[in-house]
């Protein structure tokens, strides 16, 4: 991993420290998964009707996206960034997310036992000795026997991965704020969700949310007020507010807005400019014209979003 064809590669001892690491963190997923599962889940077969929550099926779909990706870079002999794929599935979305939303809802054995062995398969050719020990703690049969995964367009949940990938970063950007206002890892504090079309599946994930935002209470309704002193984060239709008065200093988060304002401002019109420039519009491929013209949509958008958060500052 890490390397082009017919390039040398430097062997260093961090590097060597890195994939370890990453080699215990599938030791310690997999242990994870066995001891939360019985002996018949172990011998049960997987099937679609067994998947059950909107994590479930927005992990599967990323599986789906990782065999098919894994096996076109395999043959055509891009093994350093299939490596590297399956390396990032498993450490940022099985281990860091998967497994942590599965430690506080209703665990499904089946779906974690399926993508565990789906993942052990993948990456059999990388770490044969690993996989094929952990596998023994699974399965009667040995790893290398067995059918290389195929991609499946019945697990590829596109929608519903779609909404998971926004309850993601409702988390991420919460997390983030919270790290951004020095907020200490212990606190846990209160945060604000308006949507109008994600409410059910927002319902659905709160303990997950509040657990893995550390989130004293939380709030979820389709509209509301303004919050005053808050901190606003827009995702698309979701806005999310973090009344953190107590820990800003309005006075600088004011001016730190004011600066994203006029920035903002000043590259709005340069596109607008753009856009009325007759020789611009003349040459330019039709292509470029239309991204132009929805990247000035996007920055209209993020322009009253600043605005607003400037509002519920004042």
């Amino acid at each position: 991993i890490g390397n082009t064809p017919g390039n040398d590669m430097r062997m260093y001892e961090e590097k060597i420290a890195g994939y370890r690491n990453f080699v215990n963190k599938i030791w310690n997923s997999a242990r994870f998964a066995i001891m939360n599962v019985e002996k018949e889940d172990l011998e049960a077969k997987f099937t679609p009707g067994k998947i059950k929550s909107l994590a479930d099926k927005w992990i599967l779909a990323k599986l789906q996206l990782l065999i098919k990706e894994v096996d076109e870079d395999i043959k055509n002999y891009r093994i350093s960034e299939a490596g590297t794929k399956i390396y990032d599935f498993i450490w940022n979305y099985y281990c860091d997310w998967y497994l942590e939303i599965s430690k506080g809802e209703h665990k499904n054995p089946t779906v974690l036992l399926h993508v565990l062995k789906t993942f052990l398969k993948l990456l059999h050719p990388f770490t044969p000795f690993v996989t094929e020990k952990i596998w023994s703690y699974i399965e009667k049969t040995s790893l290398i026997t067995e059918e290389w995964p195929e991609y499946s367009e019945e697990l590829n949940f596109k929608k519903e991965a779609k909404i998971m990938e926004e309850i993601r970063e409702i988390i991420s950007q919460i997390r983030s704020i919270r790290a951004e206002m020095k907020v200490d890892a212990s606190k846990k504090i209160h945060a604000i969700i308006y949507s109008k079309k994600r409410t059910k599946e927002l319902e659905e994930k709160r303990e997950s949310i509040m657990r893995l935002a550390r989130l004293e209470t939380l709030e979820i309704s389709e509209k509301g007020p303004k919050i005053k002193n808050a901190k606003s984060i827009y995702i698309g239709d979701i806005e999310i507010h973090l009344p953190l008065k107590e820990m800003i200093d309005s006075k600088k988060e004011v001016n730190r807005l004011n600066k994203e304002i006029e920035n903002k401002e000043k590259y709005i019109k340069g596109i607008t400019a753009k856009l009325e420039n007759k020789g611009f519009i003349k040459n330019a491929p039709k292509e470029l014209i239309e991204k132009q013209k929805e990247q000035l949509e996007k920055e209209k958008q993020n322009l009253k979003n600043l605005r607003s958060q400037k509002e519920n500052m004042v």
